[in-house]
This record gives structure tokens, C-alpha cells and sequence, in this order.
């Protein structure tokens, strides 16, 4: 508990350093990387380790569109995260994505947050379950689960 304490009066320290806008930023980005694409991009090109090409990393990552693909690349772009090569002597252009150093640094940041992620699953599904079967107690009613399809957990960039 102590830990969690220090841990958190550090970051609330960091914060009262910062200017308003600075301190926007950082939700903004904190929104971005955990939204559901951005790091699912981001752990693909880590772990390809050369630029790839749009389609080759729509193959790799199951269920994004290419509209929401297109968004999140433009956005991970604006924020410095990756790159977009162009080789503008070909028809059509060949545009290709890679990491920046700081988007090197980001899935070095996160990779411990999802191997904490991963080793605590049962206990998230039992706090859902847990918390639906009370309310369903509570309410007389079900309550619909809000646990993600196993299609939703599909990751290609772990397999």
C-alpha cells in the first residue's frame, strides 16, 4: 500500500510541475495508447522490426478497418510515435510505417503493463463475474456481461 502511495504522490508531483497544457497532453496521449488500436499498431511494427507497408499491417492486426487503420497511423504519426516513408518514384507511391525512437521507448514502457495485464486475467473475469452476479442478485435482473468476446481479446501480434 505504501508503494501504490509514493508511486502515486510522484506522478501528482509531475503533474503540479506542469502547465495546464502539458498536463492535457498527457491524458490526451494516455487516451490515445489506450485506446484499442494504438498499441496493437505500435507492438506490430515492433515486432516486424523493418517499415511495413499499410495492407501488410492490416493482415496482421484481425479486425481493424481500414478507415480506423488510416485514423490511428495519422494519429501515432501527429504524435511523433511513428514514421511514414514515401518513395514517391513509384506508381503508385510506396508509403511504409516504422517506429520513431519514441515509439521504441512507448512499447518498451507498456510491455510491462501487459505482462501484468496477462497474469491477471482470472482475477479480472472473476471481479466481472463477481460484480454481474451481484447486481443481477441486487436488481432481480441479469445484467448484461460487459466481458470481451474472445474475438474482441484476439491479438495477432502475440501469436
Amino acid at each position: 500500500m505504501e508503494r501504490t502511495r509514493q508511486a502515486a504522490q510522484e506522478v501528482c508531483g509531475l503533474c503540479q510541475k506542469m502547465k495546464d497544457s502539458q498536463i492535457n497532453l498527457v491524458r490526451e496521449m494516455m487516451e490515445r495508447i489506450g485506446g484499442r488500436w494504438s498499441l496493437c499498431v505500435l507492438y506490430t511494427l515492433a515486432v516486424s522490426g523493418e517499415p511495413l507497408r499499410f495492407l501488410a499491417i492490416s493482415e496482421k492486426i484481425k479486425g481493424i478497418s481500414d478507415k480506423v487503420l488510416t485514423q490511428t497511423l495519422r494519429s501515432l504519426e501527429q504524435d511523433g510515435l511513428i514514421i511514414r516513408h514515401s518513395s514517391y518514384s513509384q506508381v503508385p507511391p510506396r508509403v511504409a510505417y516504422e517506429l520513431t525512437p519514441l515509439g521504441r521507448e512507448l512499447v518498451l514502457a507498456t510491455c510491462p503493463l501487459w505482462k501484468w495485464m496477462s497474469t491477471c486475467i482470472a482475477q479480472f473475469e472473476n471481479a466481472r463475474q463477481t460484480f454481474a452476479t451481484t447486481k443481477e442478485r441486487a436488481s432481480g435482473q441479469r445484467v448484461p456481461s460487459s466481458t470481451p468476446t474472445a474475438m474482441q481479446l484476439e491479438m495477432s501480434f502475440f501469436d
